[in-house]
């Protein structure tokens, strides 16, 4: 393909494909398969998150790179044809997977559609943490329940004004939620909720990378297939991996961020939490640690 370059390659793939809502399903694919996999190896007697995690990542990015080729294979970029070669065209469900009945017109319409499946997959991630919120919500349900329990002879005087006072009753209210969530937490499980919300926004922040950088990534990917399919067997064995390489070179390090802020995680929580031995055990742990 001479007279293709990175620059019209990219410009031609943003023009007939959708690159960042195809990314996100990739990503959702990684997720799914990380979850799977922590989720077998728990039940199969593996209960700790230091060998889990880093198993379930490494697999993640494998099922990522996978998606990539799958991408390749269904725009028939992997052949090695340039896009739009007749070769190319001629053979039904090459290059025609994702368009969506042409160059991305029927799909614009339900690009918001896939967007928003993309938003769900992360708002899985925001609702997981949220689930802790309830945590503390139940709480502090159980305390409001107290001073109706105390006879109302029992109740000492602060009681007595709070209960008179419908101005005082709303910051009191406030202040019995706030003690509710913290007022147990030690320093250790302080620090585990900083490491617990600091892999959620990892995860959040290099997803939304991806997503942003598609366009690049899997033009890379297609040039790099594209140029590795016309080069000779011998000249293709000496190609430094073809698509691979170059995919791996820009996406390597998200991932890793991602491996070493769940590797914080899960030793804070081994070395203080042993008990524990999910994501939600530990954060827990750390709420009702004293």
């Amino acid at each position: 393909m001479p007279s293709w370059t990175r620059d019209s390659l990219k410009k031609f793939i943003g023009r007939r494909y959708n690159t960042r809502v195809h990314m996100s399903l990739i990503l959702a694919a990684c997720g799914l398969s990380s979850m799977l996999a922590s989720w077998f190896m728990l039940h199969f007697g593996i209960h700790s998150m230091l060998v889990r995690y880093p198993v379930a990542i490494s697999l993640s990015y494998a099922t990522f790179l996978i998606g990539v080729w799958t991408w390749l294979r269904a725009t028939g970029l992997i052949e090695g044809r340039a896009p739009g070669d007749a070769s190319n065209s001629g053979k039904k469900g090459k290059g025609s997977w994702f368009d969506f009945g042409g160059s991305g017109g029927s799909w614009s319409s339900s690009g918001g559609g896939g967007g928003g499946g993309g938003g769900g997959s992360i708002g899985g991630i925001a609702r997981g943490g949220g689930s802790f919120d309830g945590g503390g919500a139940s709480a502090s349900f159980a305390e409001a329940r107290v001073p109706v329990a105390i006879p109302m002879m029992q109740a000492n005087a602060a009681d007595a004004n709070v209960v008179k006072s419908p101005g005082s009753s709303s910051s009191s209210s406030w202040g019995s939620k706030a003690g509710g969530i913290f007022d147990g937490i030690d320093g250790d499980g302080v620090v585990l909720l900083i490491l617990a919300v600091a892999l959620i926004g990892v995860v959040l922040i290099t997803s939304g990378y991806l997503i942003w950088c598609a366009p690049d990534v899997l033009t890379e990917a297609a040039f790099g297939a594209a140029l590795t399919g016309t080069l000779s067997r011998s000249a293709r064995e000496h190609a430094g991996g073809g698509w691979v390489a170059g995919v791996v070179k820009k996406t390597w390090w998200p991932f890793a961020l991602v491996l070493v802020a769940a590797m914080a995680f899960a030793g804070w929580s081994a070395a203080h939490y042993p008990q524990a031995s999910t994501f939600r055990e530990a954060i827990v742990a750390a709420i009702h640690s004293q």
